[in-house]
């Protein structure tokens, strides 16, 4: 039993490593892969754009409430947040998505709210917008409008 076990091991093993050419790519169509995977390494904090000096205050105060110590109103700061996103401030859209996501402050509809901001963030190329709109995308039954291709290369 065990050198008919062997024996068919053996033939099989002939068998899958028969001689047999495999399709290659032509250079093509690697080039164009290769072509794909191009990128270009930056600093982010080269790469985003300035803040408005009104809503980065606004913000930083929405981080100070955050912060106190005891019961926080997350509406509250929520409002603080959404008025400093809608000044172009990535880093209030970030945080604002976080409480939206995590259900802390209250929204008409907090999914729809969240996808809107990264969506946005993304047409603005701010790299952390690509993972926060993916990830917001995948835990609802929204649909975005963008898609991934042309964003990830």
């Amino acid at each position: 039993m065990n050198r008919i076990g062997i024996v068919l091991f053996l033939i099989l093993f002939v068998v899958a490593c028969s001689e047999k050419d495999e399709d290659m790519f032509d250079t093509s169509q690697t080039d164009f892969a290769y072509s794909r995977l191009k990128f270009t390494c930056v600093y982010e904090a080269d790469a985003l754009p300035g803040l408005d000096e009104d809503a980065d205050s606004i913000y930083r105060y929405g981080t100070y409430l955050e912060k106190l110590k005891g019961k926080k109103n997350y509406d509250d700061i929520a409002r603080y947040y959404r008025i400093a996103a809608a000044h172009e401030h990535y880093k209030a859209a970030t945080n604002l998505q976080l409480l939206l996501s995590s259900g802390r402050t209250s929204s008409l509809d907090a999914s729809k709210e969240t996808i809107d901001l990264a969506e946005h963030f993304v047409g603005k190329e701010i790299p952390g917008a690509t993972w926060r709109w993916g990830t917001a995308s995948n835990r609802t039954s929204l649909r975005p409008k963008l898609t991934l291709e042309g964003l990830l290369i």
